[in-house]
């Protein structure tokens, strides 16, 4: 008989835990797709589609929105585990608890990612397999810390006598992400811009509950095989808040990302009164 949680009780405590963590967790779903929002807003204004400039603009932000991405991803991940934990989720706190796992959560995510995929692409039930029993490593590296590999097996480990439970919490996550946005795709004949900017959206208010369902999975499945790997101090206020690099990237893309929306509008503006 496999052990875990059931598809209602992870729903349940993830809707809980996004309930009492909402402000940082929303604003860390906004952070991660503000600039692709940015970019695929200015396309889906006529008079700025197609200009070089401002697809060059959309190309420089790209490398800042995908970090920014990883690493809203992984504060998020610190916030859903405080708060299902009871502890105070601090948005600062976490930005700047994942500048020393932040590299390896992005490897671990990849990696992650380029199994699945190739699992898929092969023969489906690989990447069934592997996207279910490596789907932890993320919550891993950052709640345990280690390397990429280390997190990946952990995950395999913690997901190991409840696979079918997990597959089925994933299931019902993929659907939830994935039907809106292919509806959308319907019944606007095909992906526009303006659906794109709706899917960045939806991903934003949509991904921490996705990441506090993903952190529940963690803690009761680590609790259910009897181990544990609390977090470095006993409250989130004790993390070190020495994010320099992050304050300095931060304010870079969104530097870059008001350059960008300026010009769009300034570009805009002369359309229609030049």
């Amino acid at each position: 008989m496999e052990r875990g949680p059931t598809l209602e009780h992870v729903v349940a405590a993830a809707s809980r835990t996004y309930r009492d963590a909402l402000l940082p967790l929303l604003l860390l779903g906004l952070l991660s797709r503000s600039l692709f929002l940015l970019s695929d807003l200015a396309a889906a204004v006529p008079a700025l589609a197609g200009q070089a400039l401002l697809s060059l603009a959309s190309l420089a932000l790209f490398p800042a929105a995908v970090f920014l991405a990883f690493w809203a991803s992984a504060a998020m991940v610190l916030v859903a585990s405080d708060a299902y934990l009871g502890r105070r989720a601090s948005l600062v706190g976490s930005l700047s608890g994942v500048e020393a796992c932040y590299w390896h959560y992005v490897g671990a995510s990849v990696i992650y990612a380029l199994l699945s995929s190739a699992g898929l692409l092969l023969l489906v039930i690989p990447g069934v397999y592997v996207g279910t029993v490596l789907c932890l490593g993320g919550c891993a590296v950052v709640l345990e810390g280690g390397g990429v590999f280390g997190a990946l097996r952990r995950s395999r480990e913690i997901v190991r006598g409840s696979f079918w439970r997990v597959f089925i919490v994933l299931l019902a996550l993929y659907a939830a992400m994935g039907l809106p946005q292919v509806a959308a795709i319907q019944w606007a004949g095909g992906p526009t811009p303006w659906v794109q900017c709706a899917t960045h959206v939806w991903l934003a208010v949509l991904w921490p509950l996705w990441t506090a369902a993903h952190v529940v999975l963690y803690h009761e499945l680590v609790a259910a095989r009897g181990t544990s790997a609390p977090l470095e101090g006993d409250e989130a206020g004790t993390r070190e808040v020495g994010g320099c690099l992050l304050a300095v990237l931060v304010a870079l893309g969104l530097v870059l990302a008001v350059a960008a929306l300026a010009f769009s509008w300034s570009v805009l503006l002369d359309q229609v009164f030049g």
